[in-house]
């Protein structure tokens, strides 16, 4: 298939499974691609099916015509051997017929394993994206929060801002770890995404922790366009339906 061959040349240029678009990523076409495979996999055992059938029928046919050119009072030699050869020939067809419908069959198997891979690795990249997603919104309430730390900081002098600048440059920091986290999570190889979670989580509550400290937190509002992020003090608004 495609993206066998996008992966056998990602491998022969030496480069990692996500250095390429396309290398580790599945879609709802290769899926449907699968589907079709497999359903014409399924086609091609059933002709064959049919064409063993036939060719047996058809070897069994002159058997028995021989046969019957053969039934009167003495058969001779001839007439003996004749029927002794088409009847292996019966056997042969069945034999090779065997063959081929269980070459048939194990491509049927072939493209149905390939189906369920194919599916519960779309099935995974989803839930990965999904959490990436759901990340993602929390670190624009995030950014709507730290904005309005620093914003707050217009307004103050001396020592006072000094506490506030080291304040905003330690959430950022804390803010930079999640992103990086994040985004080690995402260029993982998709069967191992969920072993960086956890590092993921653990930035994400250390930032959390630093920002419950602030009394005047960004908030999450329903709108009739979505949900979307204002931050009391601060003339600002992100949506977060938006990627």
């Amino acid at each position: 298939m495609k993206r066998t061959l996008i992966h056998a040349l990602c491998l022969a240029l030496g480069l990692a499974p996500l250095a390429l678009v396309g290398c580790d990523e599945v879609s709802q076409r290769d899926v449907k691609n699968d589907r079709e495979q497999l359903a014409q996999e399924k086609e091609e055992t059933a002709e064959t099916r049919r064409e063993v059938q036939k060719d047996i029928a058809d070897e069994q046919r002159e058997v028995d015509e021989v046969r019957h050119e053969a039934m009167k009072p003495t058969i001779d030699e001839h007439d003996r051997e004749t029927i002794i050869a088409e009847q292996r020939d019966v056997e042969e067809a069945k034999r090779e017929g065997a063959e081929r419908i269980a070459k048939e069959e194990q491509q049927d198997r072939e493209a149905a394993a390939e189906l369920r891979k194919t599916e519960a690795k779309l099935a995974l990249q989803q839930e990965r994206d999904a959490y990436v997603k759901n990340v993602e919104g929390k670190q624009k309430l995030n950014e709507a929060q730290i904005e309005n730390v620093e914003e707050r900081g217009e307004t103050l002098e001396g020592a006072a801002l000094d506490q506030n600048q080291a304040e905003v440059k330690e959430l950022r920091s804390r803010q930079d770890r999640v992103d990086d986290a994040l985004s080690d999570l995402k260029s993982a190889e998709l069967e191992n995404w969920k072993t960086f979670q956890p590092a993921v989580e653990e930035a994400l509550a250390e930032l959390n922790a630093d920002l419950n400290g602030d009394v005047n937190p960004a908030v999450k509002v329903d709108t009739a366009d979505g949900v979307k992020v204002k931050a009391p003090g601060l003339d600002l608004d992100i949506d977060l339906n938006n990627e």
